[in-house]
């Protein structure tokens, strides 16, 4: 840093840059012009968004796609508490991002000061460090420890707050205290596990008879993707890659396993080696056979589950223990294991989820309106391989994701655990600035559109040729309302229906108005040469595509028995069978 007088704004925002940030995403409101200033001045490119949920959304889908960190301004007040979704979603899947918070004035404390704001306290449940300034001369200091905060392990976003009053003071260089710009000149070296437990480890895969590789979020973030391939091939193992690992051993290849044939699979399996992933929800809490024993490799201790049966643990970075592990059954087993029953077993599986997809096709093929399984049958088989994909519809994403084949990690964008809505519009406009000249995907629901689809125009804005495809059906949650919760709700105007119905809307025009090339998609035909169009605009493209609004979410139908608490009146015939089907039995 020179000693020409700078704002605390300017300081901040210079060793952000020094640290790496190429972009900064939100909103102006008061003096976090300053940062928007500053930011600019040091070659930090400034996104502003149309809403603050949008900005964490966006540095997500940057720093996952980048694997680096993301960066966000906030103003005080409504502008965090806006934010705190997507700050909360980056915290649930421990994504790398500073978030720098303009307060009240200090000499306003208690004195009704506009949009009063204590973010470091607010939001310090849902971020992993929080912080604030309260001296400007450690501004440079804190801002390099919150960006250390947010990088090391475990990963996630940080909240710097900043008083308005000390915003644009300004100072020298050398009135910052403890900043040493380029002191930490290599990152800490990576773990690798104890060498005995890793042997041990390697033995009990080789001893299994359906053993299964399973991948998490650390084989993205530690660039793992060559160390975990190689240790599938010398120990012939079945691979299933998860969250931002998908992809990690291309989805083509031979000893992957993915889609529906997931859980038929994991419930065989003997013992499950785990790398860096939550069993959570989306994992069925690792509930798969009852009888598998895992293998857990963690970046820590507090990762390691104890609510499954563990034969050991292994700490330790996973891209070295990967490694070690590869070397390890290399010298065990001079050629990999044949396993001929059990990877038939695998390929059975999969070649009958491939029948299962190819049937879909020709049964709705023809179908209008159109079904999610033709429509992503559709995306899938035009899109370049090295799309990024992002989901944000809730019927429509789960006939997508069954169809993608994901080639690298990072590829599939999605909440994880955090099941929020309208992220994608943000995170498509994040992945694209990450991925300059690649095809970005937003699958997009009609509700969803509906939370975040103002931020379209901020991709308009700063020319992304981000393709977002909204799944109308004109319905929040498919169908299930029909099927669980009948048609006598109570609703504002007096009368009684579905509260869930959204009005049919022409979103073609809604964003033809903004800009954008649009394309409405009704009939199985049109799929395809809108999205010819759509990328071959090169501009931010919608394409509305009318979906059938009787296309149920493969999850309802296999969760009916969750419904019971509801009772079977009202109910649709078809909600009952599924609910209480020892009661009414579905027909043929």
């Amino acid at each position: 840093m020179s000693d020409e007088r700078m704002t605390t704004a300017r300081t901040v925002t210079r060793v952000l840059r020094e640290e790496g940030a190429q972009f900064i995403f939100g909103v102006v409101g008061g003096s976090n012009y300053a940062v928007m200033k500053g930011a600019s001045q040091e070659g930090i490119r400034v996104v502003h968004m149309r809403h603050e949920q949008s900005a964490p959304f966006a540095a997500d889908a940057f720093a996952r796609c980048s694997r680096t960190f993301g960066a966000c301004f906030l103003f005080a007040g409504p502008g965090y508490t806006n934010a705190s979704n997507g700050i909360t979603m980056a915290y649930n899947n421990r994504i790398p991002m500073v978030c720098v918070v303009n307060q009240h004035p200090t000499l306003c404390e208690e004195k009704g000061a506009g949009a009063a704001s204590f973010a470091a306290e607010v939001l310090r449940p849902v971020s992993k460090w929080t912080n604030r300034l309260i001296d400007t001369r450690m501004a440079a200091h804190m801002t390099r420890r919150a960006v250390q905060e947010a990088t090391s392990y475990p990963q996630g976003p940080v909240v710097l707050e900043i008083p308005d009053n000390l915003v644009t003071r300004q100072a020298t260089s050398g009135d910052q205290w403890w900043n040493l710009s380029g002191a930490l000149r290599r990152p800490p070296s990576s773990p690798a596990a104890d060498p005995n437990a890793v042997e041990d480890a390697v033995k009990l895969l080789l001893a299994a008879e359906r053993p299964v590789l399973v991948s998490g979020e650390s084989v993205h973030w530690d660039n793992a993707a060559q160390e975990l391939r190689r240790l599938a091939e010398s120990l012939n193992i079945p691979v299933i890659t998860r969250r931002s690992s998908r992809g990690a051993v291309s989805e083509g290849h031979p000893l992957a396993f993915y889609g529906r044939a997931r859980g038929a699979i994991l419930k065989q399996a003997d013992v499950a080696l785990l790398i860096g992933l939550s069993l959570g929800y989306l994992e069925d809490y690792g509930r798969w056979g009852g009888n598998t024993r895992f293998i857990q490799l963690h970046r820590g201790e507090a990762d390691v589950d104890t609510s499954v049966r563990t034969e050991l643990a292994l700490i330790g970075d996973s891209k070295h223990v990967l490694g070690q592990m590869a070397e390890c059954a290399a010298s065990l087993a001079k050629t990999p294991p044949p396993r001929e029953k059990w990877l038939e077993e695998v390929q059975s599986r999969k070649q009958a989820e491939a029948l299962r997809l190819a049937n879909d096709i020709e049964k709705y093929g023809s179908r209008k309106p159109l079904h999610p399984s033709y429509l992503s049958h559709e995306v899938v088989n035009f899109l370049d391989p090295e799309a990024t994909f992002i989901f944000d519809a809730f019927t429509g994403s789960a006939y997508l994701t069954e169809r993608v084949r994901s080639r690298f990690s990072g590829q599939v964008v999605d909440t994880g655990e955090w099941v929020t809505v309208g992220h994608g519009v943000g995170m498509g406009i994040g992945a694209q600035l990450a991925r300059p000249g690649k095809q970005v995907f937003v699958m997009m629901g009609d509700g969803g559109i509906g939370i975040g689809g103002f931020d379209v125009e901020t991709a308009v804005r700063y020319k992304q040729p981000v393709v977002y495809m909204i799944f109308n059906n004109s319905s929040w949650a498919g169908a299930a309302v029909e099927m669980f919760w009948g048609e006598d709700f109570l609703l504002a105007d007096g009368s009684r229906g579905n509260p869930q119905r959204i009005t049919p809307t022409r979103y073609d025009h809604l964003f033809a108005a903004m800009g954008c090339h649009t394309e409405r998609v009704e009939e199985p035909a049109q799929v395809r040469p809108a999205l010819e169009r759509a990328f071959a605009s090169g501009k931010t493209a919608v394409i509305d595509a009318v979906v059938d609004p009787k296309a149920y979410h493969p999850m309802i139908l296999r969760q009916g028995p969750q419904h019971r608490w509801l009772g079977a009146d009202g109910m649709s015939d078809y909600g009952r069978s599924l609910a209480f089907p020892e009661r009414y039995p579905a027909e043929g």
